[in-house]
């Protein structure tokens, strides 16, 4: 219902969106978001995925970084670029803790929808310097592979 709400109503559907995220878990907040893009995507709703990416809760920003390459429009990719500097300015000195608190599955989910995203296509160059530049193990076992 939220959905169809969002999509004929967005102005006093956001709100109530935006409610629900903050009284439901993380995990529970992202399934809300994967039943709400896959119905509707708007400028409103991108908003908030530009909110939770720049959490530093691992989940809602992996999340959001996944959502935003899979409908976000092209200028979302300066978004998730400047979120991936962002991430590997703070963790590339401290990559095992990265490891081990799940903080690298932000970076492994900016890389993946950077170079992958429906919206925009990186060159071939730019793709394999991403790649080299993986901090942590998820990032590198996921990224280096494809």
């Amino acid at each position: 219902m939220l959905a169809y709400f969002a999509k004929h109503n967005e102005q006093e559907a956001l709100p109530l969106v935006e409610q629900a995220l903050s009284e439901l878990e993380i995990e529970q907040g992202n399934w809300l978001l994967d039943a709400l893009t896959k119905l509707t995507f708007s400028t409103g709703i991108d908003s908030i995925l530009k909110q939770r990416l720049e959490l530093d809760e691992p989940a809602a920003a992996s999340h959001a970084a996944y959502v935003i390459s899979k409908y976000g429009p092209a200028s979302d990719e300066k978004v998730l670029l400047a979120r991936l500097e962002r991430w590997s300015k703070e963790w590339r000195d401290r990559a095992a803790e990265a490891d081990t608190n799940l903080q690298g599955t932000v970076e492994r989910e900016l890389m993946l929808g950077l170079i992958s995203a429906k919206s925009w296509k990186l060159s071939e160059e730019r793709v394999a310097e991403l790649r080299r530049s993986c901090v942590s193990k998820y990032c590198r076992e996921s990224v280096q592979r494809r």
